[in-house]
């Protein structure tokens, strides 16, 4: 690795820019390659409904999805308008993760936000993520 930054980073838009109401299950992002993944949350005014969002994990990336003890935020409302919101999870084997990790976004009412997935700590490119282009 030389060290460049979009190396040594993914960033993958696991939820798009939208208004989301209810629960939102993101995409499946495969972590293969990678030792850690930060989350961001990113609102517009969220006004008088909460917002919750938690990270899940599976092994195929299409079934067996669970919680991943402590990788959530809950009850984002009017006080957090337009504020940034970030979940860090360590994917070191050792701490027994599975391969694919998803955001699932709760909303109480039609709220416009998106969560981006940075994976770092990268030891190859993902499979199931596309290349950024180098200029």
């Amino acid at each position: 690795m030389t060290g460049r930054l979009v190396e040594a980073t993914s960033t993958i838009n696991a939820l798009v820019p939208a208004a989301y109401n209810g629960a939102n299950n993101g995409a499946a992002i495969d972590t293969i390659g990678s030792d850690a993944a930060r989350f961001t949350l990113q609102c517009a005014t969220i006004g008088a409904v909460a917002i919750d969002l938690k990270i899940q994990e599976s092994d195929d990336g299409s079934t067996g999805w669970a919680d991943i003890t402590g990788a959530a935020i809950a009850s984002l409302g009017d006080a957090n308008d337009n504020e940034l919101r970030r979940i860090d999870i360590d994917l070191g084997r050792l701490r027994n993760r599975k391969r694919f990790i998803r955001p699932v976004l709760t909303a109480g009412g039609a709220t416009t936000m998106s969560v981006l997935c940075d994976l770092y700590r990268l030891h190859q490119q993902p499979e199931s993520q596309t290349g950024d282009v180098i200029v």
